[in-house]
This record gives C-alpha cells, sequence and structure tokens, in this order.
C-alpha cells in the first residue's frame, strides 16, 4: 500500500508500483492529516497495463 500522513498538520504525495499474474500497475494518492492530531484522510487511484483504472478512499479517526 502507499504511506500516508502521520504528522499533524502535514500531508503527503505518494506513488507506487505492484504486480500480479504477469500484470503491472501504478498507484498514486494524496493523504491529509488533520491538525485535531486524530483524523487522517487519504484518496489514491490506480491504473494497469490492460488500460483499467481504479480508485479508492477513506478516512480514520486515531484514539
Amino acid at each position: 500500500g502507499l504511506p500516508q500522513a502521520y504528522e499533524a498538520g502535514k500531508g503527503m504525495i505518494a506513488m507506487g508500483g505492484g504486480t500480479y499474474a504477469g500484470q503491472s500497475a501504478v498507484a498514486v494518492g494524496m493523504s491529509k492529516a488533520f491538525s485535531d492530531g486524530h483524523t487522517v484522510v487519504k484518496l489514491s487511484g490506480t491504473y494497469d497495463s490492460q488500460g483499467r483504472a481504479g480508485a479508492s478512499g477513506g478516512i480514520g479517526y486515531q484514539f
């Protein structure tokens, strides 16, 4: 998976790659750790060697 921001108030842009069953893919994402010190939001997109695209997103709250 892609790394994500962990320091409150900071953001991160990340890239990664992978392979499975002879196919390859790249991923790009961005995340933001909010200044409250608890909340992180992450969005990412993927593109594979067959021309297919995907996306994901999530939010987490640390306590």
